[in-house]
């Protein structure tokens, strides 16, 4: 089988490219600049360079769609939220030319908007952070009156910690909500920012696999380090087994009728103990390496599902289980922290049961990865994040 994976930079299309390599699958990769890490594993078969979704989308896919009428591809991967944006706006078309499971576009419109999300939640009986989404300066200046701080402001559309900032007054929730302006691209949109109250504690994810509005597997982890650390993408992931957030998250995408993978982000409010939903992103994630690890194979099982084959029975994973992902975000995490020594030691203190993107049989990806860490280390004399745009709200 012919596999084209797709956003070969991206850590969970490597960790796609590598499972579905290793059971033998004819596995193409595309991106849009030939550095892209997938390219340099000893199981991509084929690279693909195409315009850059995030800057060029409707390129993008123009070039997907005639590819994919001159090569014949089995099952098409996408692995961000562009490309599945792509793939499910186009589903119907891209359906003649080749087998993919993603959502239909109505409910990844609404997995993509975090107000429509949280809403569908709340008629669901599933707890989230007190939110608002003020359309008016007036309905800014009164909220800005009544809330209390620190607040978080997100964007309605976005994933991570991308365009989030936290405010501990009015003063700065003004200041943040005013600069924002209407995105001009699909996915990113600051426009009418989500404003949050400030949940502390854990955050947990439930990873899953749909057909048809029927849960096929499920995950759920925790991650122990972030970049940036106030909450963003885990470099440090555990495997747990939290029923309870489980059951919120299959609930919630049984809700919405999704077909293919996802992952359901909660926060254990450290108040109490609930689980409050933060966001559902409706792709494979970026710890996908993690789950594959543990014993679900998502990438595998999402082939066998485009494909109409039979999945078996929702797969058991080991729990426990610690994955790390060293370039470029946990280097990025490890020296921007401010007590460097103890986050060293705990973050490279590997266990038996311990893992990280590091693969013997398939050395070159990171020794690529850290190459470029090494050049823009040396080129780049800042951040690559403007100073304090997501510094905790506490200390």
């Amino acid at each position: 089988m012919r596999v084209l994976v797709t956003d070969g930079g991206s850590r969970n299309a490597l960790a796609a490219v590598r499972a579905l390599g290793k059971r033998g699958f004819e596995v193409w990769a595309g991106h849009r600049n030939r550095r892209a890490q997938s390219f340099y594993s000893r199981y991509c078969s084929r690279s693909i360079r195409y315009p850059a979704p995030s800057t060029e989308y409707e390129r993008f896919g123009e070039f997907m769609t005639a590819f994919l009428r001159r090569h014949s591809c089995d099952v098409l991967l996408p692995t961000s939220d562009y490309s599945t944006l792509f793939a499910s706006t186009h589903r119907d078309e891209l359906a003649r030319l080749v087998r993919l499971a993603v959502p239909d576009a109505a409910a990844l419109a609404i997995a993509m908007d975090k107000e429509k999300t949280l809403e569908s939640a709340q008629r669901l009986g599933i707890e989230t952070p007190l939110t608002h989404c003020p359309r008016t300066g007036e309905e800014l200046r009164r909220l800005a009156r009544s809330i209390e701080y620190p607040c978080v402001l997100k964007p309605r559309r976005g994933a991570g910690a991308e365009g989030v900032r936290y405010a501990r007054s009015p003063a700065d929730l003004l200041a943040f909500h005013n600069s924002t302006a209407p995105g001009k691209e699909p996915v990113f949109d600051p426009a009418f920012p989500l404003i949050q109250e400030y949940v502390p504690g854990e955050i947990h994810d439930v990873c899953a696999l749909f057909n048809q509005g029927k849960p096929v597997a499920s995950l759920t982890q925790k991650r122990l380090k972030m970049v940036p650390p106030s909450g963003g993408s885990g470099v440090l992931n555990e495997t747990t087994d939290e029923p309870r957030l489980r059951d919120r998250a299959l609930t919630l995408l049984e809700g919405l009728d999704w077909h293919g993978p996802a992952q359901v982000e909660f926060k254990i409010d450290a108040r109490d103990g609930t689980p409050k939903l933060m966001e559902v992103n409706g792709r494979f994630w970026g710890t996908l390496g993690l789950a594959i690890e543990a014993g679900v194979d998502f990438p595998y099982l999402t082939c066998r599902l485009a494909s109409g084959k039979a999945i078996p029975s929702n797969p058991g994973y080991t729990v426990g289980l610690r994955h790390r992902w060293i370039v470029p975000d946990g280097l990025t995490y490890l020296f921007s922290s401010r007590d460097r020594f103890r986050n060293f030691r705990e973050f490279f203190s590997f266990r038996g049961d311990s893992r990280s993107e590091v693969c013997l049989s398939d050395p070159l990806p990171f020794l690529h990865e850290m190459l470029l860490y090494a050049a823009k280390s040396i080129l780049l004399s800042s951040s690559r994040t403007p100073a304090g745009s997501h510094k905790s709200p506490v200390s």
